[in-house]
């Protein structure tokens, strides 16, 4: 079952649109942002959303590294929804592992989307299960 459809803001002109047109659906609404976009162009979506989706590496890189610079986009949104009192699905996607898990948990990140960490693994449940320990 389909619950929640995220779209990037940087793809859509009227994102209100789009946001109107996934709730009159049904469906609860995530925008999710590439790393080099300015964090505050999603600021007047924030109470029509339910998840905010960072993208920690350029979109369509297979393996791409980490891009550090995407954790002040996170700690400064986690600010304003809590100075907001907007409780929200903080997520993030890209080249997610040990190795920065427990750093985004910190930031305020809440949902992790978790790929070459596990399927890189011989060992996928254990993969996974280590990853879940570190949260």
């Amino acid at each position: 079952n389909i619950k929640r459809i995220i779209f990037h803001i940087e793809s859509e002109d009227n994102p209100l649109d789009v946001i109107k047109t996934i709730k009159s659906n049904g469906y609860e609404v995530g925008i999710a942002i590439n790393p080099g976009t300015n964090k505050f162009e999603i600021l007047p979506y924030i109470n029509d959303i339910d998840e905010i989706l960072f993208l920690t590496v350029i979109p369509g890189t297979q393996g791409a590294p980490f891009e550090s610079s995407v954790q002040d986009h996170i700690i400064e949104l986690k600010r304003i929804l809590d100075v907001k009192e907007k409780d929200m699905l903080i997520a993030a996607d890209g080249a997610i592992n040990k190795n920065n898990i427990q750093e985004l948990k910190k930031w305020g990140v809440n949902n992790f989307c978790v790929g070459s960490a596990i399927i890189g693994s011989d060992d996928y449940k254990k993969a996974y299960e280590e990853l879940n320990e570190l949260i």
